[in-house]
C-alpha cells in the first residue's frame, strides 16, 4: 500500500506584484512631496523677504540724505490779519442788509392772476404712489413622505424601547495606509504653509509696501515744492474783489452785462449817483439799472446777482462785485415781457465814515427890564 500525507502543508505567501504596490508607493510619496514643497516655498519666500528688506534699508538711508534741513522763517502777518478782519467785517455788514428779491418775485408769481404775463415760479410737487404687493397664499396640506421601516432581525437586542445592533467594522491595514498617508500629507502641507511659508510671505508684503512708500517720499523730496498762497492772502483778494477801494464803474458794467447775458435780459440804462459814506470804513455807490425781459428771466437775474458774493462762517465765495438791490419796480409791456427798474448799491472800501451827529442845545436868554 502507498502512504499518503494528509496533513496540511505550509503554503508560502504570494509576493504582491509591482502593479499592486504602485498605488501604495504613490500614497507614501505624498508626505515626502509635501515636505519638499514646503521647504522650497520657505526658502524662496525667505530670500524674497531678505532682498526687499535690504532695499528698504538702502532707500531709508537715501531718503535721510535727501531730506533738507528745515529752515523756519518768521513772517509778521499781523497787518494782513488786521486788514482782512476789517474788510470782512465791512462785507458782512453790507451782506446783512441784502434782501432775496428773486424769492419775493417767485412768491408774487404764485398769487398773480393768469392775465398777468408772469409764469408761475413754483411747480406742483409730484405725487408719489407706493405700489402694493398682494400675495395670496393657498392653504396647502403637508405632504407625507414615506419612511423606511427598520425591522428587528433575530440578531438585534433590545435596550429599553430602542433596538441596538452590533456592527463590526473591519479596516484593512493596506486600505488604512492607502488613505491615511495622503491625508497626512495634505494636513502636513496646510500646517507647514500657515506656520512656515505664510509668515515669510507676509514679511515680503510689508517690505514691499514700505519700499513703495519710501520711493514716493524720495520722489516728492527730489521735486521742488510748489509755493502755496496763504489762506489770509487768498481771502483778502476775494474781499477786494467784492468790495474794491474805488468805484470801478467799468468793472460794475462788465458784471451787469455778464449777468444779463446769462439770464437772457437786456440792460437799458445804468445811472450812478453820488457816493454815500457808511460806518465801518466803507461807502455805498447807488445805481439805477433798467432792464427788460421775461418775468422769470428777471427773477433769474436777481438770483445770480445775489449769488455773486456768499459769506459763510468759515468759507467766502466771491465771483463778482457785491451789488445789493434796495428797490424794484416792475412794468408790464404789450409783448408779454416786463421792464424792471432796480435801485442797486455797490460798495467801496476805505471811505471815511460820516461825522457823528452833534447835539446842539439852544440857550434862550431872557432880559430883565428895568
Amino acid at each position: 500500500m502507498r502512504a499518503v500525507n494528509l496533513l496540511p502543508r505550509e503554503i508560502a505567501p504570494e509576493r504582491p506584484s509591482y502593479k499592486q504596490m504602485l498605488p501604495y508607493l504613490g500614497a507614501c510619496s505624498v508626505p515626502l512631496l509635501t515636505a519638499s514643497f514646503i521647504f522650497v516655498g520657505y526658502t524662496r519666500a525667505q530670500a524674497d523677504a531678505t532682498t526687499l528688506l535690504g532695499q528698504v534699508s538702502a532707500l531709508q538711508l537715501e531718503v535721510e540724505r535727501t531730506t533738507p534741513a528745515v529752515k523756519t522763517k518768521t513772517v509778521d502777518t499781523s497787518a494782513l490779519v488786521s486788514t482782512r478782519a476789517q474788510r470782512r467785517a465791512a462785507l458782512e455788514d453790507a451782506v446783512a442788509k441784502e434782501v432775496a428779491w428773486d424769492r419775493t418775485l417767485g412768491d408774487v408769481a404764485r398769487v398773480l392772476p393768469a392775465t398777468v404775463p408772469a409764469a408761475p415760479a413754483a411747480a406742483a410737487d409730484a405725487q408719489q404712489r407706493h405700489a402694493r404687493l398682494d400675495v395670496g397664499l393657498d392653504d396647502r396640506a403637508e405632504e407625507r413622505r414615506p419612511v423606511l421601516d427598520h425591522g428587528d432581525d433575530g440578531g438585534a437586542r433590545r435596550h429599553g424601547n430602542a433596538a441596538v445592533k452590533n456592527v463590526e467594522v473591519k479596516l484593512d491595514k493596506r486600505l488604512a495606509l492607502f488613505v491615511g498617508l495622503p491625508a497626512f500629507g495634505v494636513l502636513l502641507g496646510m500646517v507647514g504653509y500657515f506656520m512656515v511659508v505664510s509668515p515669510q510671505k507676509a514679511k515680503s508684503h510689508r517690505a514691499a509696501g514700505q519700499l513703495q512708500t519710501l520711493q514716493a517720499q524720495l520722489l516728492a523730496l527730489q521735486q521742488k515744492p510748489p509755493k502755496h498762497a496763504s489762506v489770509q492772502a487768498v481771502d483778502l483778494f476775494r474781499l477786494v474783489k467784492a468790495m474794491p477801494d474805488t468805484n470801478d464803474m467799468p468793472g460794475i458794467l462788465r458784471d451787469l452785462s455778464r449777468l444779463a447775458h446769462s439770464s437772457k435780459v437786456s440792460i437799458q440804462t445804468v445811472q450812478p449817483a453820488a457816493q454815500i459814506p457808511l460806518t465801518l470804513g466803507y461807502g455805498a455807490l447807488p445805481l439805477t439799472v433798467s432792464l427788460e425781459g421775461k418775468f422769470g428771466n428777471v427773477s433769474t437775474f436777481l438770483a445770480r446777482l445775489r449769488d455773486q458774493v456768499q459769506v459763510g462762517k468759515k468759507n467766502l465765495r466771491v465771483s463778482g462785485r457785491l451789488l445789493i438791490p434796495n428797490q424794484i419796480q416792475l412794468t408790464s409791456t404789450k409783448d408779454g415781457s416786463v421792464t424792471a427798474t432796480l435801485s442797486l448799491d455797490a460798495f467801496v472800501y476805505g471811505v471815511a465814515p460820516p461825522p457823528a451827529p452833534t447835539s446842539t442845545t439852544e440857550t434862550a436868554t431872557t432880559g430883565s427890564s428895568s
